[in-house]
């Protein structure tokens, strides 16, 4: 006998598993420490680096803003000492007329001049192209500019490379006498609609752009005219006001190449420098200072940085404005900053923070190394112990026994020894397959029993479905009858008393129809059978013809009956005109039964605007509002619930099948929307109904007459006078309502009972259409379409549309399925008639061709 293998042992073994887990996490975690010691020092040394190189970069431009500073100071001096008379004839002198409308400055500004009192002057250009005659006060103010550019410029030399004075008034005096192209543009060549104001640095210094007439810095671009190549410059400007008025702007072009030469040199280890700013442009390379600097450089360059990430990560610092360490957005980036006041620029130094942990790492590499061998070796025997001895065991039991049937475990090579052990394994294996037999045994039982009650729940729905097709056509030929005899006694009565006696018989039948309909519609639905069929309707005719519809039951218990129609609703949708009418009908009829006193208004609106716009699907919704009697809370949970009404009381009082609410919640779901009510008990009631639609911006359609006489007239159905046509009906009454409704058309008619004599006058006549029963005796109308169809005669093609009391959609495709042109359904209606005759005449009319 083998020896018991206890799980308990196993446990245990797993726990000195664990304590070599817990050492081997504390060596991890001193690693982890010691590594974030040695990043924390290097992080600190890349702030101290990035402070230095702020300082250092950001020394030319606080030259450069110190001596805009002193060139505005001395050239309001200079301002407040000038001669109007004198300034006028030297402005003359050093700026004359250059023959194309602008002024410049002589070559003497630039090649040197000696003046009255001896002293040396050299280096400037001037460009003036005013869009007017300057006044006075600017030629002074231009005069005072070009004193002070003069000596000041001499004097920068060695600092600063170029020293210039801008005015709105499109003039530039300019200072730079080391220029390669000796300032020849400015001084020759501009042309003379050259304009300074579409220089980027224009709007800079402007009050809109610069309120405060700060110091501040163009991006890096290509700032002064250069005849050749490209040049690495960038302009601060300091603005100058006058009692609160923008005169002029002093301004240093810089040629960066040999400051960022300097700045970009010496990055630290793992890193590399770059200046940005604060726009997300690149300011600054190592790469620009290998090559020509053009956009398309720029750009490729600027690709390899996501500047905008490094610009977000300074922003969420303590300190944007001074220096700082950080890191990327996506942790991969360390980012040293410093911020460059006078420009508006960062420095930066971007390191990967990837290459740094790798160097990092080396250190700590051999703590890792001892660590990681001992976890594997701790990994080897867990494997042993728990997966050979354990968990593969479970994992055998779990995929046998998970199985829906699972087969005898003594057959399973991997279960017969489990099943032979004695520890806790064992008997689990035992216990599962001692469970196996008996739900074996029980799943036989459940499955034959539910065979048989599924085959006892088929035969009762076939049942169920047999029965209300054969009660839906049985009870719509009779009505078919009535309804059009009915109509027939309308058209032919001599008194009126006999017309309203008709007119209460058809209305009697069409209540009988729609209880017909309810019933039909309800079994539709709980079978998942009813499909909607949406069409364009004129959903304002659609509310009005309800409302005239049910308006005579409101009248005669003396409410009123309201309808208001809100502008924004559409005159036209795409919806199931039938389903749309069958709800408001159920809605509005419920309401006059059960008002007593009062009456009922009923409000259409749109929920959403898109509905009114054409091609725009939205909501409507149609509000019913009553002073019946009101409905309890507790009632108004269970009012849409199938042959359910609020009250015994109410059932008995006001009769109903309880179908209505039911199917209009069904139907209102279906077409996208809901149904729902809120009530006061004494005060009246509302019904709410919302359905999804499409607006359609159609023309009026005019509204056809329902008088067989007067529908006859109609232009669409001109086709189908004079035609000869043969009906095949079964039901005397039928042919007499047919016959009736026909006649207005001319032509002639002739009948059958069946569809063997309908064959033998087919055989023996030509007829136009043919309107055929679908069940009569002898031969049906779905057989005797068939035969007509293989006929070798042009009877074949001939139109054919079938008359049945079968209301079913299924109905209407076994039909069509036969060889039947068009479909109308009894009780006839004479526009529905109609326009069943003439489908099926276009139809026939196509074969021909």
């Amino acid at each position: 006998m083998k020896p018991t293998h206890s799980i308990a042992w196993m446990i245990l073994a797993i726990i000195v598993l664990t304590s070599f887990v817990v050492s081997g996490s504390t060596v991890l975690i001193t690693a982890v420490s010691f590594w974030n010691d040695l990043e924390r020092a290097q992080l600190e040394q890349l702030e101290d680096y990035v402070a230095e190189r702020g300082r250092l970069d950001a020394a030319l431009f606080d030259r450069m803003e110190t001596s805009h500073d002193q060139a505005i100071a001395a050239l309001e001096t200079r301002l407040s000492q000038l001669d109007a008379e004198w300034a006028e004839a030297e402005f003359d002198r050093l700026f004359p007329d250059y023959g194309d409308g602008t002024r410049r400055g002589t070559d003497a500004l630039f090649e040197g001049y000696v003046d009255r009192d001896g002293d040396w002057h050299f280096g400037t250009a001037a460009f003036i192209n005013p869009d007017q005659a300057l006044s006075t006060d600017t030629q002074r103010l231009l005069l005072a500019a070009y004193l002070v550019i003069d000596r000041f410029g001499e004097s920068l030399q060695g600092l600063i490379d170029n020293l210039y004075f801008y005015s709105p008034d499109n003039a530039l005096i300019i200072f730079a006498p080391n220029r390669d192209d000796r300032l020849s543009f400015y001084r020759h060549t501009a042309p003379s609609d050259f304009d300074l104001r579409q220089a980027s640095f224009h709007d800079l210094v402007m009050p809109e752009r610069n309120p405060d007439g700060q110091f501040v810095c163009d991006e890096l671009s290509q700032l002064l005219y250069v005849q050749t190549g490209e040049a690495l410059t960038t302009g601060c400007f300091s603005p100058l006001r006058r009692d609160g008025e923008h005169i002029g702007a002093f301004g240093t072009t810089v040629e960066l190449r040999n400051y960022f030469t300097e700045a970009m040199s010496n990055p630290p280890s793992y890193g590399e420098n770059l200046i940005i700013d604060r726009n997300g442009n690149l300011i600054a390379h190592a790469e620009l200072l290998q090559t020509v600097v053009t956009p398309q450089t720029v750009a490729r360059v600027s690709g390899r940085f996501d500047i905008d990430g490094m610009l977000n990560a300074i922003a969420t610092t303590d300190d944007p404005h001074g220096t700082g360490v950080t890191l990327s957005d996506d942790q991969q980036w360390i980012i040293g900053y410093s911020w460059l006041e006078g420009p508006d620029w960062y420095a930066v130094s971007r390191l990967d923070r990837k290459v740094l942990r790798q160097n990092l790492a080396s250190q700590v590499l051999i703590v890792v190394l001892i660590g990681v061998l001992g976890l594997i070796l701790q990994s080897v025997l867990a494997y042993y112990i728990l997966f050979r001895r354990l968990v593969r065991p479970i994992s055998s039991l779990a995929r046998h026994f998970g199985a829906l049937r699972p087969l005898p475990a003594a057959i399973n090579p991997v279960l017969a020894e489990t099943l032979k052990e004695r520890n806790e394994l064992g008997l689990l294996a035992q216990r599962l397959e001692s469970q196996r037999s008996r739900n074996e045994r029980t799943l036989d039982e459940l499955e034959d029993r539910v065979a048989e009650r599924t085959q006892e729940l088929e035969i009762a729905n076939q049942a169920k479905s047999d029965f209300l097709a054969n009660m839906s056509h049985e009870i719509r030929t009779p009505l078919n009858g009535i309804l059009g005899l009915a109509r027939v006694i309308q058209m032919k009565a001599g008194s009126d008393e006999v017309k309203e006696q008709a007119r209460m018989i058809h209305e009697s039948g069409e209540t009988l129809t729609n209880l017909l309909n309810d019933i039909l519609d309800m079994s539709k639905i709980e079978a998942g059978k009813l499909d909607l069929s949406p069409v364009e309707t004129n959903i304002r005719d659609e509310l009005r013809d309800v409302c005239a519809l049910l308006r005579g039951p409101a009248d005669a218990k003396g409410l009123y009956l309201e309808l208001t129609v809100e502008e924004k609703v559409p005159r036209a949708m795409y919806v199931d005109a039938l389903r749309v009418r069958q709800c408001m009908t159920n809605l509005l009829s419920n309401a006059i039964k059960f008002t007593q006193a009062g009456g009922i208004s009923i409000v259409a609106r749109c929920v959403e605007d898109s509905l009114c716009q054409d091609g725009k699907t939205g909501m409507m919704e149609i509000c019913v509002t009553d002073t019946g009697m009101g409905i309890d809370p507790q009632d108004l949970k269970r009012l849409f619930s199938p042959f359910t009404q609020a009250s015994a009381d109410v059932a008995r009082t006001h009769g109903g099948t309880g179908l209505g609410l039911a199917i209009t919640r069904s139907l209102a779901e279906m077409m996208g929307g809901e149904v729902f009510a809120t009530s006061i008990p004494g005060e009246g009631s509302t019904f709410t109904l919302r359905f999804e639609g499409m607006c359609i911006d159609t023309s009026d359609q005019p509204e056809l007459p329902s008088d067989p006489s007067a529908l006859s007239d109609a232009p669409e159905y001109l086709p189908l006078h004079g035609r000869r046509i043969l009906l095949v009906e079964d039901n005397f009454i039928n042919r007499q309502v047919a016959a009736a409704f026909l006649a207005p058309l001319g032509g002639s008619l002739d009948t059958a009972e069946n569809g063997v004599e309908a064959l033998k006058l087919i055989a023996e006549n030509d007829y136009d259409i043919v309107l055929m029963d679908v069940r009569m005796p002898v031969k049906d109308g779905l057989e005797t379409t068939a035969d007509i169809r293989a006929l070798k005669t042009e009877m074949a093609s001939v139109a054919i549309i079938a008359l049945t009391a079968n209301a079913a959609d299924s109905d209407a495709q076994a039909c069509r399925d036969a060889g039947m042109d068009a479909y109308a359904s009894k009780p006839l209606a004479p526009q529905a008639l109609f326009s069943a005759m003439l489908e099926a005449w276009q139809a026939a009319e196509a074969r021909r061709a």
